[in-house]
């Protein structure tokens, strides 16, 4: 079995380093980045799953049981003089790649820079062309000239692209105008014009449907304003067809509002309707007069909904506003004296509940200095008790109650949790047995571990130490941080040393019983997935905002290069998951 692993392994060996020999000689060859980029993202995929296989089957090997312990380690130094391991090629190659990426793409913004200046100039001479004072023939053969080399310049920044085109585009219908040659040129332009003036039609028929004619009416004002200032001529024959069918729209959307104006009366009537029934509403619980304190509360959250209802409602005819408005502050003035006489009523029941909650206050004080917690935690529940089954008590002394309440009763009971945390004498002679092991792996050097069995016995003496206490519990991560470290001495990637370092955490937090620092870890390991998928999920939506972009564009890379990172990161964290779930 160990025969054909070993082949299975020689083989993949060698399919990487022929990768690897490809990869060089793409990036070594005289072509652009442009010209060889997609074959590059080609080859790096098909790399790093190599990798990638590669450290998930090197994860699941088991350590050779029958290895002799006597079998002399090799020579630590003898690995500097051997040739570059594949992922140490790969790390260089790939950093050579972005290297000379970087530079590509750098140098075209200056070219784009040169090409805007180009363009700019052009412009300046296209528009020079109806001042010259020369034969026409002779000012027709620069115009095509002046053409030539626009065509000729190469692309420019996206951002200026829209107003160089608009301004180039403007100074050679000029120009056609001018010399009255342009109908081969002007058609496709009319077509253009044509095209986009059917758009615009095409959104003014949306706003027919929309129900807000103000809004509806702005965004006609907007179409309005593109028809005229953005968009150019057409066609002679299509000139007049266009603007009536654009301004029997207009006009379907002006009818609407004007419409919607008239209705606006009817609107208002029905508000005013609605108000005076509310009115009505309010009167009608007010001449209730449950003496309910239950029903009143009700009553009270009933009348500020009809409140809300009546200032949501919306205006009502000028003439009516002044005499509802006095009729609504009279309802609502009634109901309150109405309410606060209830209320008043109720005042001597508050206060006995007052002076009950005070009561238990003297009570919770009074526990406070007890050093006999098992007499008086039965006590201090019992008061918590009483203290929920008390009713309300005035609301100007509420606030002030329950935070003496709730100061005594915290006071108690961290007393008590103080007390119950204090640290045995074991897990003080752990502690110190474990900050001792902790600063003797720390000051270890590269060459201290000779084989990861050894490295495994310190793991096995950290764990039988025992329990330390939990404030001190940050010392498991310090110890198993630098056991990851060793670990990656030993020849472990940083991914196989922090699962590796993990589990041995982890069943070691197992091994002492410690169920709240295992739970802890759980809790951590879930948060980091959770985090990670949303950081993907977010990644990979903003891929949408570059579908019109280049696959070869700098920000698109780099986004695609933090989801392969992140995805890296949340396959580690998922094998931790696998770890606590076989516990």
């Amino acid at each position: 079995m160990s025969d054909l692993n070993s082949t299975d392994q020689a083989l993949s060996t060698d399919n990487i380093e022929g990768l690897l020999t490809q990869f060089q000689n793409l990036i070594n060859s005289e072509r652009t980045i442009a010209e060889i980029i997609h074959e590059a993202n080609a080859i790096t995929d098909q790399i790093e799953q190599y990798f990638k296989a590669n450290e998930a089957a090197s994860a699941n090997e088991a350590p050779d049981a029958t290895e002799d312990p006597e079998k002399p380690t090799e020579d630590p130094g003898a690995s500097k003089q051997m040739t570059l391991s594949p992922a140490e090629q790969w790390d260089k190659l790939s950093r050579s790649y972005r290297k000379k990426r970087r530079k590509y793409f750098e140098e075209r913004n200056i070219d784009l820079q040169e090409n805007l200046k180009k363009r700019m100039a052009l412009i300046e001479s296209f528009k020079g062309l109806l001042t010259v004072e020369e034969d026409i023939s002779n000012t027709l053969k620069t115009f095509k000239s002046l053409q030539q080399e626009w065509f000729a310049c190469g692309p420019i920044p996206k951002n200026d692209y829209d107003m160089v085109w608009q301004t180039y585009r403007h100074h050679v219908e000029n120009f056609y105008d001018y010399l009255d040659l342009n109908r081969e040129f002007r058609d496709l332009d009319f077509k253009y014009n044509y095209d986009q003036k059917l758009r615009i039609i095409t959104q003014a028929q949306k706003l027919v449907a929309l129900e807000d004619q103000n809004l509806a009416f702005k965004e006609l004002q907007k179409l309005h304003k593109i028809w005229k200032e953005d968009i150019g001529p057409v066609a002679k024959e299509h000139r007049e067809p266009l603007w009536q069918t654009f301004s029997e729209v207009t006009k379907i959307i002006h009818d609407k509002r004007q419409e919607f104006y008239q209705n606006r009366d009817e609107k208002q009537s029905e508000n005013l309707a609605r108000k005076k029934a509310i009115i009505q509403e309010i009167k009608g619980i007010t001449a209730q007069n449950d003496p309910n304190h239950k029903s009143w509360q009700k009553s009270v959250k009933r009348v500020q909904k009809l409140r809300d209802e009546f200032f949501d409602r919306g205006p009502v005819p000028k003439k009516e506003n002044k005499a509802l408005w006095s009729e609504f502050k009279e309802a609502t003035s009634e109901y309150n004296q109405v309410k606060n006489t209830f209320f008043k009523d109720q005042k001597k029941e508050l206060m006995a509940n007052l002076k009950a909650k005070k009561d238990l206050i003297m009570l919770a004080e009074k526990h406070l200095e007890s050093t006999d917690f098992e007499q008086s935690t039965p006590v201090m529940k019992k008061i918590q008790a009483d203290w929920r089954n008390i009713g309300p008590v005035p609301h100007r002394d509420s606030d002030k109650i329950w935070k003496r309440f709730k100061t005594a009763c915290n006071a108690y009971f961290e007393k008590l949790q103080s007390e119950q945390k204090l640290e045995n004498e074991s897990e003080q002679k752990a502690l110190a047995k474990k900050k001792e092991i902790l600063k003797a792996i720390s000051n270890k050097n590269t060459t201290s571990f000779k084989e990861i069995g050894a490295l495994e016995l310190t793991v096995s003496q950290w764990i039988e130490t025992g329990k330390i206490p939990v404030k001190h519990s940050p010392l498991e991560n310090q110890f198993f941080d630098c056991v990851k470290t060793h670990l990656m001495q030993l020849g472990q990637s940083e991914q196989e040393a922090a699962l590796t370092s993990f589990r041995l955490k982890i069943e070691g937090f197992d091994a002492q019983g410690q169920d709240q620092l295992l739970q802890q870890q759980g809790q951590l390991v879930d948060q980091k997935i959770k985090e990670l998928k949303t950081e993907i999920n977010q990644l990979e939506n903003n891929l949408g905002f570059f579908q019109n972009v280049a696959q070869d564009n700098p920000l698109l890379t780099e986004v695609h290069k933090n989801i392969a990172g992140h995805r890296n990161d949340l396959a580690l964290w998922q094998e931790k998951k696998k770890v606590l779930r076989r516990l």
